[in-house]
């Protein structure tokens, strides 16, 4: 794990990629897995269909239908969720050619 205690000095790309690996956290997100992600994240949505996002916090409380995107030939669609102050993981479905990236 990488780390900067210097003010205003950041993370490398690679870095930052490492620090995922190190942690668990895929990029890539599978359609109807519960994965990590990191409190605030971008999702980077590519090709044709929706990709509806779920959010579950501690307790093992579920909110579904969180966010719902549709991409039409999307090649770098970025959307900005909020999974809310307490949730731990995401699970996406996607349809169609969808795919949805962690970035």
């Amino acid at each position: 794990m990488t780390k900067r205690i210097t003010k205003g000095s950041a993370l490398t790309l690679e870095e930052y990629d490492a620090n995922l690996d190190a942690v668990n956290i895929l990029r890539t997100l599978p359609t109807g897995e519960w994965k990590q992600v990191p409190s605030l994240f971008r999702l980077l949505l590519k090709g044709t269909g929706t990709c509806t996002v779920d959010a579950r916090n501690t307790a093992g409380t579920i909110t579904a239908g969180l966010y719902i995107y549709t991409a039409a030939a999307a090649t770098n669609q970025i959307e900005y969720p909020y999974l809310g102050a307490d949730a731990i993981e995401i699970r996406v479905t996607l349809t169609g050619t969808c795919t949805a990236e962690v970035i």
